[in-house]
Parts: structure tokens; sequence; C-alpha cells
């Protein structure tokens, strides 16, 4: 079970954003050389977990998230909803 509320989510997460965005945001990091782009993001992944207080897994997580979506936007969910042709058909009467 998650030992983080859904306030210290968005709070660690907030940071994540703005530490990226003093890095000089996802299209910098992007464009840089592999090895400097390592370094980089692993210093974010610190300076969140120092920031916030948090574990280091943790800020790796929402470090990738901030990146996700400073890439693509937020993403909409594709599951759940109707199938077709699951369940009892509409047409046909329940056994009795």
């Amino acid at each position: 079970m998650p030992t983080n509320a859904k306030s210290r989510h968005l709070e660690i997460y907030a940071a994540a954003v703005s530490a990226l965005e003093t890095a000089g945001g996802v299209e910098t990091v992007d464009r840089l050389p592999s090895f400097e782009r390592l370094v980089t993001v692993r210093k974010l992944y610190k300076q969140i977990a120092t920031e916030t207080n948090c574990h280091i897994d943790t800020a790796k997580k929402n470090v990738a998230k901030a990146m996700r979506r400073a890439r693509y936007g937020e993403m909409q969910k594709r599951w759940g909803g109707e199938r077709p042709g699951a369940g009892r058909p509409k047409n046909e009467a329940p056994p009795e």
C-alpha cells in the first residue's frame, strides 16, 4: 500500500515540474548528449529527493511523469468501456 497521500504526491510532482523547468525544460534535456542527459536527470532525482524528503525511486517516477506530460500532455486512459460481443445478446430472453 502506498504511503503517500494524494496531497503529498501532488507536492512531489510539483517539485519535479519545477526542477525540470529550472533545468531548461524537457526539450533542453532531450537535446543533451546521452551521458550529459543521464547526469542531468540523476541530479534532478537527487534534488527532488532531498527537497521533498522522499525516496529516490519516488523522485524517479515523478520526474519521468513530469517529462512524459511535458512531451505529450495529459494521456487519456483507453481501457474499460463497452466491448462488442460481450455479455448476453439483447434480443434473447434469459433462460428460465
